[in-house]
């Protein structure tokens, strides 16, 4: 049965929410269902430029304000409102002169606004969460919605290994994927741990929004940093991937990262802190190497760079764990599965 689905993502800045949120419209379009994208005018016009000459171009709103967003409810008049965060909610639900079908995504470890709890009881009929550990952040009171855990997916194709990856050149190349005015994504300290673990030969290439990182770049200018790059947004990720022989991440919280998915379907070893959502789907020294302190990360480091054959190891483990629990195909059959669902019971 064709929907209409609006997916809702109001942030100025390019980050998983929103990638997530144009890949689930793009691929369910290609299902047959009819989709639009409800986003803040910088992502607009990010979007546009991406989606130039082609019929997508077509099916996104420029959002300025709730109004607005309660605006392009009613004008498409959704079967199904994807929201991604709490103000999304309040203004597309409270401010809309009907109700669609709305969800609610929520990643682990990201605690709920006090000053808006009640949408999760009173507007938002499904919850939809990348990890279980979200549950113990959840408010219990009643009614409490559904909730269903679907991890994040991304093109296992799209993002393949690199069958020339270096075997047993001296040095690592090193790559992460941040946001530098997000505190939790603890970029500074990341960058502090290899700067105290480096080994001659090491490089470290940050990728992603770099507003916020102008001491980083005077550092990097000074040549004070120990092979450092910053690349910036890129739309050229599977060849940055491939470039790397190690992912790192930092974050004090993740539900699961999209660029943790996207670095195991490469094919890369990943050692990340402990950060919730990570430690449901992926097991330590087996497909990963979660560190719990940055002592701990800074020997894991040199440990990668005296055995490339846990490198190897890693890297084969996560590519199989990505193709297996992350592809794309799979989660959007979940997604689907639950609109029809919610939609088919409101309507009994």
């Amino acid at each position: 049965m064709p929907l209409k689905i609006l997916y809702a993502v109001l942030p100025e800045f390019l980050g998983g929410a929103e990638i997530h949120a144009k890949a689930l419209s793009e691929a369910m379009r290609q299902r047959g269902h009819s989709v639009k994208l409800a986003c803040s005018p910088s992502l607009y016009e990010f979007f546009r430029k991406q989606y130039k000459g082609t019929s997508n171009a077509e099916h996104i709103y420029s959002v300025t304000n709730y109004d607005e967003m309660a605006h392009s409810i009613d004008s498409f008049q959704p079967d199904v409102f994807q929201h991604y965060n709490s103000l999304t909610a309040v203004a597309g639900v409270e401010l809309a002169n009907h109700r669609p079908v709305s969800l609610q995504v929520l990643h682990a470890n990201h605690g709920l606004e006090p000053d808006y709890r009640h949408i999760y009881t009173d507007f938002t009929d499904h919850i939809i969460a990348v990890s279980n550990s979200v549950e113990k952040h959840y408010p219990r009171r009643k009614p409490c919605p559904p909730m269903s855990v679907i991890p994040n997916g991304i093109d296992v194709q799209y993002f393949s290994p690199n069958p020339q990856r270096r075997k047993s050149e001296p040095g690592l190349h090193f790559i992460t994927v941040t946001r530098f005015s997000d505190s939790s994504k603890r970029t500074e300290q990341l960058l502090q741990s290899y700067e105290n673990a480096y080994r001659p030969g090491w490089t470290l290439k940050i990728v992603g929004d770099l507003a916020g990182s102008e001491k980083i770049q005077q550092r990097i200018t000074k040549r004070s940093t120990k092979d450092v790059s910053l690349a910036g947004h890129s739309s050229k990720m599977p060849d940055l991937y491939r470039e790397a022989d190690v992912y790192l991440q930092g974050s004090l919280t993740e539900g699961f990262g999209l660029s943790i998915a996207e670095a195991a379907a490469s094919g890369l070893a990943v050692l990340t802190m402990n950060c919730q959502g990570i430690t449901e789907y992926m097991n330590h020294k087996e497909d990963i190497i979660i560190s719990n302190t940055w002592e701990e990360f800074e020997e894991m480091l040199a440990e990668l760079d005296r055995d490339r054959s846990l490198i190897a190891k890693l890297g084969s483990a996560a590519r199989v764990l990505a193709v297996k629990n992350f592809n794309q195909e799979r989660m959007l059959t979940k997604y689907e599965r639950c609109y029809l669902s919610l939609v088919a019971s409101q309507k009994n």
